[in-house]
């Protein structure tokens, strides 16, 4: 009796904590190494690649376009710098085509950082730019070198390049697998007390 009762009172809690728990999806990507390192010397080099991921609500089903405003977390790095959401300057864009799946088809993922916390860019500051798209994957540091009318004058310092990896989904919370996992426990438990 007390085994029926306590398999009811966890069937209830875990439907309530499958359907109350984040349904977030992490996109994650792995890169392929540098074939090609745009200065010499460099400090990329090519056992380095573009990895990360990023975080949505729910899978992106049948989809087509700019997700940027989805997007509520992303962690990318280059190999030397990492670029995340909490990074207070910079710009992010999140473009993705996906399949009826969620799979993503087609993409472009674009994020910059500036190494500065001053409102406007100024000569000297350090900008780092990682791109990974459909066609290829590269990051790049720019100097911005002088300001003309308003606006950085660039000149690139360091970069490297890729053809481009592949995305894999995590559909599932880890929350929702530790639960699993210890309700097994608790039922391999019950049903020892019980014999």
């Amino acid at each position: 009796m007390k085994f029926k009762f306590l398999m009811r009172s966890l069937s209830v809690l875990l439907v309530f904590v499958a359907f109350n728990s984040n349904a977030a999806v992490v996109y994650e990507y792995t890169g392929n190494n540098y074939t090609l390192l745009w200065t010499t010397p460099s400090n990329f080099d090519t056992s380095m690649s573009i990895t990360g991921s990023f975080t949505v609500d729910s899978k992106l089903i049948d989809f087509n376009g700019d997700i940027t405003n989805q997007v509520t977390s992303y962690s990318f790095s280059d190999g030397i710098t990492t670029y995340t959401n909490a990074d207070p300057e910079g710009s992010t864009q999140f473009i993705v085509n996906t399949d009826s799946n969620g799979n993503i088809t087609n993409w472009i993922v674009d994020i910059s950082d500036v190494d500065t916390l001053s409102p406007n860019l100024e000569p000297g500051d350090i900008v780092n730019r990682i791109t990974t798209q459909t066609g290829d994957d590269f990051t790049q540091v720019y100097q911005c070198d002088f300001i003309v009318s308003g606006s950085c004058i660039f000149s690139q310092i360091d970069g490297a390049f890729a053809v481009p990896g592949s995305w894999s989904v995590v559909p599932v919370p880890a929350a929702v697998w530790l639960f699993g996992s210890g309700l097994l426990g608790l039922i391999g438990v019950a049903r020892r007390k019980k014999s």
